[in-house]
């Protein structure tokens, strides 16, 4: 589910660049490397909304503060949406964040098992009480495509998008295979862990094509309209 989520979000981060879209971000929990990673590819101090040190009046005043300057607010959530403090529980969870903020949500959903079961998990998710509405869904590790017929044209992903839609399911707004990025590592891979802003800007430029090819980012951008 992170390896998606940090493309489509990284990508969004890139594509923006050349046509001048200024992306804030924020993230849920204690996510401080990604925090740190998204703060060196926007220019832009990246906020931490930990529901545990938090209060929600200080996290919409955060990302208030967030949105200064800035044309969209991304927020990358973290574990599954539903997860709280504890378990069965909403309190702390993303999908509470989401909310309490109207925050439009798209979810990321594993699909490298049987459609049916990807779908299923998609409705037990969306189908507990007070679950706020989820705007559009991406699908995570997609099968291998076949040549030429990668990213949106996946044949795997319109099987998907055409099942949902026959089940009321929000719309699939796009799809990754679990493909390697070219560019090289840092040699020495502690590194990356302890400082991720050595990681080399040609694999963000990198992930920013895997993006934008597999994920719709206009409707990503445009997620608001469909709440």
């Amino acid at each position: 589910r992170r390896h998606t989520r940090y493309i489509s979000v990284t990508g969004v981060q890139t594509c923006a660049l050349p046509i001048c879209l200024s992306v804030a971000c924020c993230v849920t929990g204690e996510a401080l490397h990604q925090a740190l990673l998204y703060s060196h590819l926007t220019r832009r101090h990246t906020r931490v909304l930990d529901s545990r040190l938090l209060d929600f009046d200080q996290i919409k005043l955060a990302l208030c503060q967030a949105s200064i300057g800035a044309d969209v607010v991304l927020i990358d959530g973290h574990g599954g949406w539903l997860d709280g403090v504890e378990p069965g529980d909403m309190f702390g969870s993303d999908a509470e964040l989401a909310q309490s903020t109207g925050t439009p949500v798209l979810l990321v959903q594993d699909c490298s098992g049987p459609q049916a079961g990807a779908l299923q998990s998609v409705k037990q998710s969306l189908g507990g009480r007070d679950v706020p509405a989820v705007s559009g869904l991406v699908a995570n590790h997609l099968p291998a495509a076949p040549a030429g017929a990668s990213g949106l044209s996946h044949p795997a992903l319109g099987a998907l998008s055409r099942a949902a839609e026959s089940l009321g399911l929000p719309r699939f707004i796009g799809g990754l295979s679990d493909t390697p990025l070219g560019a090289a590592m840092p040699s020495v891979a502690i590194t990356q862990e302890e400082n991720p802003v050595t990681l080399p800007m040609q694999l963000f430029i990198e992930a920013g094509n895997l993006a934008s090819s597999g994920v719709d980012l206009d409707a990503l951008l445009r997620s608001e309209e469909h709440t």
